[in-house]
């Protein structure tokens, strides 16, 4: 994802510092979210019945499809209140680090390769 933005040299010539922002959190949501809905699913597999392999996957995906919508608006809100206030520079400073970062680009390519294998 932030390799398809353009990087200048400089933070303050950051173009799309927001955006860039925005989408990096959300992004991140979207993989969090599971994660979360996979603890939540097994409470849930252990508290109700039937406590089988064969009730637990759809309860899994129900989690999991439950709580991307509320991890990308909570990451939304959370990414607001952050950075509430702030100048525009700061939004820029962290998304030309964002767009500096080689290990965060791979990141994203693998997230981004990731989705389109699961969508497939």
């Amino acid at each position: 994802m932030t390799s398809l933005f353009p990087h200048p040299a400089y933070a303050e010539e950051q173009p799309y510092a927001r955006t860039v922002l925005y989408l990096h959190v959300i992004r991140a949501a979207t993989q969090a979210a599971p994660l979360v809905a996979t603890f939540t699913a097994t409470a849930s597999s252990l508290y109700y019945r039937p406590r089988s392999l064969a009730a637990f996957v759809p309860r899994l995906i129900t989690h999991s499809a439950h709580a991307v919508p509320l991890g990308i608006v909570f990451a939304g809100l959370a990414t607001t209140g952050r950075m509430y206030g702030r100048e525009e520079i700061e939004w820029q400073d962290r998304a030309w680090r964002l767009l500096e970062n080689k290990g965060q680009e791979g990141a994203d390519w693998w997230a981004i390769g990731g989705g389109v294998s699961g969508a497939v």
